[in-house]
């Protein structure tokens, strides 16, 4: 879904979180998609070197911002997600769908209390 796009799955849900913000922690976007900083820092390297996002110090912390490329590109990342979700129900069907999502909220939800996030 992503490929044509030339981003990981990973990357798009990073861009598209940071579509909500006018700019965004890596500790936020870490926290929202239950990564490590770690790997939020190499995704966020990856898609600076696209032009996608650019970093900003700001204090002693750093902000991450969209450029316009990656306004460009929102309507797009909206039909691959869609077209992600479409092809989940196709393959599992709408209800099997529908419950695997809510127990993955649901395991994330725990996740999140356990971790004190």
């Amino acid at each position: 879904m992503w490929k044509p796009m030339g981003l990981s799955p990973s990357q798009a849900y990073v861009l598209l979180l940071a579509f909500s913000y006018t700019a965004i922690q890596p500790s936020s976007i870490a926290n929202a998609l239950l990564l490590e900083p770690a790997a939020v820092t190499r995704l966020i390297k990856r898609l600076e070197k696209k032009g996608l996002v650019c970093r900003t110090p700001y204090s002693n912390i750093a902000i991450v911002e969209l450029t316009s490329k990656a306004y460009d590109l929102f309507d797009k990342l909206v039909e691959c997600d869609r077209n992600f979700q479409e092809a989940c129900s196709r393959l599992l069907g709408e209800s099997e769908t529908s419950s695997l999502v809510t127990r993955m909220n649901q395991a994330t939800d725990n996740i999140i209390l356990k971790m004190n996030i």
